[in-house]
């Protein structure tokens, strides 16, 4: 019986630790999208969505510091959640 009582306090630590608010607004501040990108002129990137049929434009000041973004990269782009719109924070390199 007291293993019994000891799993369920462990689940509750557990479940109060993952849906504590301060977790889930970390995981909500950005809402992110990946692209390929497909044409890239001076300082400004095109691209196109890789899950769907979304476009993006973006300018190199952008782009996450020390990453070399050339045509047929895959970057992630980074939105402010409640501004998916105009609200583009940075852009990164995709490691996958």
């Amino acid at each position: 019986m007291l293993n019994i009582k000891s799993c369920f306090v462990v689940l509750g630590l557990i479940a109060a630790a993952v849906f504590n608010p301060q977790n889930v607004s970390a995981h909500n501040q950005y809402s992110m999208f990946a692209y390929e990108i497909t044409q890239i002129d001076n300082n400004q990137y095109y691209g196109v969505g890789v899950n769907d049929e979304s476009n993006i434009f973006f300018l190199g000041e952008n782009v996450k510091l020390g990453e070399a973004i050339k045509i047929g990269d895959v970057i992630v782009a980074y939105f402010d959640s409640n501004n998916i719109e105009d609200g583009l924070m940075y852009v990164e390199k995709s490691n996958e």
